[in-house]
């Protein structure tokens, strides 16, 4: 029996078809194919995947398009796919689906050691988590450094790799690592700048010191008509200091528990992200 395209438009098949996200100005115009210039991609599908001339893909780009595609040519300097015909799925069903979620999160995540900093992206992608916010505050034992463009670029490898594997359409955006009184800063507004989405701000207790429950204030802050961007808070190891308690509480950010447990910081993070998650798909 020859497959059929599912709702999405996209042709269904027991065999699991290659995800991988490109960037958009890879993709031709006239959206016939794409070349694809990325020295992780052609190793991944070369020596990784060992993918032939011919065989089917889909390509995303990260804004919610989503094409069914087929490798024409591979090398080691760059990849060129061909569209098939009628099998794009445009972003204005995917961005309805989105926005009718009562809750967009947007993590903020203390610069920790590298290896759970990376496990805790990865973890937060599959979550759907729309922002990360690396942070620095006084405890915290990786310090910025001048140059982080590199670093930058490694978490978005991660991030995209993680979104592959999940089957999301939208990539999450990760901010450049800022000290945490710019991050204050940035979150401020009562609205989300981009959006313009109410904004709430919530700090994860290290503590169960009498805060409410996350999932209870989330409710009450639930909007039937507008989603809610809601920016999540958790502090380094140790702890914030006396004086940044002070500042976060300046800047108008709840206090929440996440039971009587004291979580590591990717832990909390990751916690609460499962939390939205949860409430995303929640029918009630």
């Amino acid at each position: 029996m020859s497959p059929e395209p599912d709702k999405t438009g996209i042709m269904s098949t027991n065999k699991s078809v290659p995800r991988f996200f490109i960037d958009p100005a890879s993709i031709d115009a006239g959206s016939s194919g794409a070349v694809c210039r990325d020295e992780r991609l052609c190793h991944q599908v070369r020596n990784v995947l060992r993918l032939k001339d011919g065989d089917a893909v889909q390509l995303l780009d990260g804004l919610g398009h989503i094409w069914s595609a087929r490798l024409v040519k591979t090398s080691r300097t760059y990849i060129e796919f061909s569209f098939e015909a009628g099998r794009e799925q445009n972003d204005a069903t995917t961005n309805s689906e989105r926005s009718a979620t009562p809750f967009r999160l947007l993590s903020c995540l203390p610069l920790i050691k590298a290896h759970r900093f990376e496990w805790a992206l990865e973890k937060l992608t599959e979550l759907g988590v729309s922002k990360i916010v690396p942070f620095q505050s006084d405890r915290c034992v990786v310090r910025l450094k001048a140059d982080e463009e590199g670093k930058n670029k490694r978490w978005q490898a991660i991030c995209k790799e993680a979104s592959e594997q999940c089957e999301r359409l939208f990539l999450p955006e990760i901010l450049p690592a800022m000290t945490l009184a710019d991050l204050l800063t940035t979150y401020a507004d009562k609205e989300s700048e981009k959006s313009k989405a109410p904004l709430l701000r919530l700090l994860l207790s290290e503590r169960n010191d009498l805060a409410p429950d996350m999932v209870s204030t989330l409710y009450n802050h639930k909007s039937p008509e507008v989603p809610l961007d809601v920016v999540i808070l958790a502090g380094p190891e140790g702890g914030f200091t006396d004086p940044e308690q002070e500042l976060i509480a300046e800047h108008h950010f709840l206090k929440v528990s996440l039971g009587d447990s004291i979580l590591r910081s990717e832990t909390a993070c990751i916690a609460a992200a499962a939390l939205v998650s949860a409430l995303n798909v929640s029918k009630h």
